[in-house]
């Protein structure tokens, strides 16, 4: 009858060990991130725009909900389209009596129905909390609330009239979206602008 071998506890710690030190050998060494770069990237990203945005308990809760619903709901396509190429990706309902997506068979593709719809409350905001407006001049300023609308300046507004737009809006203390510069560099921009107009007026005299 064969002897039963007893386990080397010494032996098992070695092993264990050598397996630490491969691993450790493998994983790369996390390289620090630049601390001023990440600072001024942050300052650019909120620069002017930062305000405090106060929202209930309720609100936040239901912002939380939505997220997490948006990761659960899944991509609306056509029946087909990822078979065909002449048949486009966008959601269609489909027809046909015999068809497996209108029978609900488990074959077919998902249909977008009531319960993928997040909460009522909380619908059509923008992730900060409040409802999203687009901005064109000073007139379309005076009829918003700053504890409810957010900006976003229209893309087709120039430079010259985005200034007194800008300067408008934080005085009221809204919150912009897209403005995409800093502090500092919206100061730089409002100089140069002032450069020129200085400029263009000495010319025509």
């Amino acid at each position: 009858m064969a002897s039963e071998k007893t386990p080397n506890p010494e032996r098992a710690a070695t092993k264990r060990s050598e397996a630490v030190s491969k691993v450790k050998r493998i994983t790369p060494k996390k390289v620090p991130k630049d601390t001023k770069k990440s600072a001024a990237s942050k300052e650019s990203a909120e620069g002017i725009t930062s305000t405090k945005v106060e929202l209930t308990p309720n609100t936040k809760r239901l912002l939380r909900v939505r997220k997490i619903k948006q990761q659960q709901r899944p991509r609306f396509r056509k029946p087909e389209s990822w078979r065909w190429g002449r048949i486009p990706s966008h959601w269609r309902f489909p027809h046909g009596i015999d068809n497996k997506t209108i029978r609900k068979w488990k074959c077919g593709v998902k249909t977008p129905i009531i319960g993928y719809r997040g909460p009522r409350l909380v619908r059509g905001m923008h992730p900060c909390g409040l409802h999203e407006m687009v901005v064109n001049n000073l007139n379309d300023i005076e009829q918003l609330d700053p504890k409810i609308h957010c900006i976003k300046i229209g893309r087709r507004v120039g430079a010259r009239k985005r200034m007194p737009i800008i300067e408008k809006l934080r005085k009221m203390q809204f919150k912009i979206l897209n403005i995409g510069m800093s502090e500092k560099e919206f100061q730089e921009f409002e100089m140069m602008l002032q450069e020129k107009s200085g400029n263009e007026g000495i010319v025509e005299k």
